[in-house]
């Protein structure tokens, strides 16, 4: 197959390209500025993120609720935490990737998202994504109080983007809907 004709080669290379002039004929595409763009918007277009609270738990230091028989927090987190704000993509898991199993009295299918965040951030398994009930498409960063939790998701698995080199991109995210309210 003759490739110099190709539509993957019109994406990155020369002038009029997808990506606007921020690609040169070596570097290829860079991740981390398009998943800034992503999150922020650019070039008059609408940003796609939005603000979140990363809830970071310090697994090393117990917090003052901390009951060391059960291993857990009473009435309150078992670790000291630290809430950062950042913006993410939240994309929901596709239906069809759900194992098809019958629907039996009881089976719930379960709130589940992928979150992306930009390669500064590092989200780690177990912490939390809390929502914010912010306008649509608000990109000045808000300030940080106490957020009033509404919904809060639980971090399962963290994958780190990496390209040559290892360098991390960005971050993905599998998190699941917590019902628990703080």
């Amino acid at each position: 197959m003759d490739w110099s004709n190709s539509k993957i080669n019109s994406y990155t290379r020369g002038p009029g390209s997808l990506f606007f002039g921020h690609l040169n004929f070596v570097d290829g595409i860079d991740l981390r500025m398009e998943m800034h763009n992503i999150l922020y918007g650019t070039f008059g277009a609408v940003n796609k993120g939005h603000w979140v609270v990363l809830r970071n738990y310090d697994r090393t230091k117990p917090s003052a609720v901390y009951d060391k028989r059960a291993h857990e927090g009473v009435g309150g987190s078992a670790f000291q935490y630290t809430d950062i704000m950042v913006r993410t993509r939240q994309v929901p898991i596709s239906k069809a990737v759900i194992d098809r199993l019958p629907v039996k009295t009881g089976y719930d299918i379960e709130n589940t998202y992928i979150y992306y965040f930009e390669w500064t951030v590092t989200p780690k398994f177990g912490d939390d994504i809390i929502e914010l009930d912010l306008p649509t498409n608000t990109v000045v960063k808000p300030t940080l109080g106490v957020p009033e939790l509404t919904v809060k998701y639980t971090i399962d698995k963290v994958h780190p983007y990496r390209l040559e080199g290892g360098d991390i991109q960005y971050w993905m995210a599998l998190a699941k809907y917590n019902e628990v309210t703080r």
